[in-house]
């Protein structure tokens, strides 16, 4: 055992051997939450299709809020200032609107031209509020 080494408890030592006995041989670390590291050997992480299916339900949600028949993006300013861009955006957030209808372009400029940022608000249709 080096110096760095901690000595590891009786019981724990018991477990472990009884877990690689089990195991044919093979040992395998466990984890606290009992879990043990198949997931690690399997290529996929806990949580990570609670987490897609949660992402996935958002857009679409956001591609039916925002459908062509639903209303149009409106331009409320493009300029080359981020920092107004930014401050426009806080307003708008603080205003209540929901992120999701707020949309910021970047319009990559050249030699000829300047970096410019859009800034643009789903506005619905007239008939589509009505509903």
């Amino acid at each position: 055992m080096s110096s760095t080494e901690r000595p590891v408890p009786p019981r724990v030592a018991a477990a472990q051997q009884a877990a690689t006995e089990a195991d044919g041989g093979v040992a395998e670390s466990s984890t606290v939450s009992g879990m043990g590291t198949a997931w690690l050997h399997s290529g996929q992480v806990p949580g990570k299709g609670t987490r897609k299916r949660r992402q996935e339900g958002a857009r679409q949600r956001l591609s039916v809020c925002t459908a062509p028949d639903a209303g149009h993006w409106e331009v409320v300013v493009e300029t080359p200032d981020q920092a107004e861009v930014r401050t426009r955006v806080r307003r708008l957030r603080e205003a209540g609107v929901d992120g999701s209808l707020i949309r910021l372009d970047t319009l990559c400029g050249r030699l000829a031209l300047p970096t410019a940022y859009r800034l643009s608000l789903f506005v619905t249709a007239p008939e589509r509020k009505a509903r």
